[in-house]
């Protein structure tokens, strides 16, 4: 696989975070700026989007570091799967955090891109 690729994967997350900031504001602006005042947005939905993208720069961190590793030194199969698997395990986290309130769920769904970083840098640390 060629080394774009899985700054594509990077980009994706990037931008999933820059639609979750745009998504807070616009629940913020009614409040902050007094726009968009005559549409009732619910505020149960701003402080578990604040907390989420709070999130998206704890364990994504690990992700970030080992794809810059694995964009200077090459990377499988493999680890590119696992790099799309925290992508997608990152939009469904934000999924069960802003709309649902099972806890337990939020932590099966944080439990896969967990483990994808994990076994993404097990598999790198081997493989150099």
């Amino acid at each position: 696989m060629d080394t774009p690729s899985f700054l594509w994967i990077m980009l994706g997350h990037l931008l999933w975070c820059a639609l979750l900031y745009a998504g807070l504001t616009l629940l913020r602006a009614p409040k902050i700026w007094g726009l968009f005042s005559h549409i009732h947005f619910s505020s149960d939905y701003e402080p578990k989007l604040t907390a989420n993208l709070k999130n998206q720069f704890e364990w994504p961190l690990f992700f970030h570091i080992g794809g810059l590793l694995l964009v200077l030194n090459g990377f499988t199969s493999f680890e590119f799967w696992m790099g799309i698997l925290f992508l997608f395990g990152r939009v469904v986290h934000t999924c069960v955090h802003v709309f649902c309130s099972s806890v337990r769920l939020r932590g099966v769904v944080f439990t896969i891109n967990f483990l994808a970083v994990i076994v993404l840098w097990i598999s790198m640390t081997f493989r150099f």
